[in-house]
């Protein structure tokens, strides 16, 4: 029995809590360990009062308010009768949250459609400031959209701003450390600042992340690496993009204008 009296008490904790669905869980799991045992005398009183006083707690709730108008019932000798009516009711208002929580994340990945159309079509009258707000407010709704800050970032970068292009794409690579398309733009923007080196050191952790670079890294990699200085590098760059397309001309270019 002890078990089940610790279970009142956590219900009771729970309560205080406002966590009302895990009180009933708990407390659920406390009157199904008094059915299966058996109580006599004071253990019982005491039983019997711990309950009725989190009955008496959860009946001014509204969740039991909702859907027992006239409160949940409890008398000693009563444990499973209880038990059945907690559980069931637990049941209702776990489905009634989960349908919510459905119908937020809807409404929530809808308003992140909007606000990427919507800055998207800023970027495109050159109104920024309205675009960058837009973005910030997509952005700010994230929750599992890993590939939300790359679209962005990458968006940013087509429109010529790369600095903060450098944020979302940080962040999409912080997300999603195998995103390519984040590395990617992000060397990119910083080419585009004329920041070669930092764009090999973003390369680089690209290339030892993902399993197989893609033609389009090997390619930006050797480019970035000529802009640096890095010969070595550059060739070896650009002899993988050959390796990957034997037919690229870009590759090819690459490798004559290295020598």
């Amino acid at each position: 029995m002890k078990e089940a009296f610790e279970n009142l008490a956590r219900a009771k904790g729970y309560y205080h809590r406002h966590d009302i669905l895990r009180a009933m869980a708990v407390f659920a799991q406390g009157l199904k360990q008094a059915t299966d045992s058996s109580m006599f005398g004071t253990e019982k009183m005491r039983f019997t009062g711990q309950a009725q006083e989190i009955v008496q707690l959860l009946n001014r709730t509204d969740e039991v308010r909702t859907h027992h108008p006239g409160g949940l019932e409890y008398s000693s000798g009563n444990e499973k009768t209880l038990f059945i009516a907690v559980v069931q009711l637990l049941k209702k208002l776990q489905d009634e949250a989960a349908r919510a929580s459905e119908k937020e994340t809807e409404a929530r990945k809808l308003q992140i459609d909007r606000l990427l159309i919507r800055g998207t079509r800023q970027l495109q009258t050159k109104n920024v400031k309205e675009a960058l707000e837009s973005f910030r407010e997509a952005a700010a709704l994230y929750v599992d959209e890993h590939v939300l800050f790359t679209i962005i970032g990458t968006r940013l970068v087509d429109a010529g701003l790369y600095k903060p292009a450098i944020t979302f794409l940080s962040k999409a690579i912080q997300v999603d450390d195998n995103n390519d398309n984040a590395y990617l733009a992000l060397a990119r923007a910083r080419m585009a600042l004329g920041e070669p080196d930092q764009a090999c050191v973003i390369l680089q952790n690209a290339w030892r992340q993902l399993d197989r670079p893609s033609l389009d890294m090997a390619l930006l990699f050797a480019e970035s690496a000529l802009a640096a200085g890095k010969i070595k590098t550059a060739k070896a760059a650009a002899a993988k993009a050959l390796d990957i397309d034997p037919l690229s001309a870009k590759a090819k270019k690459l490798i004559k204008k290295i020598g």
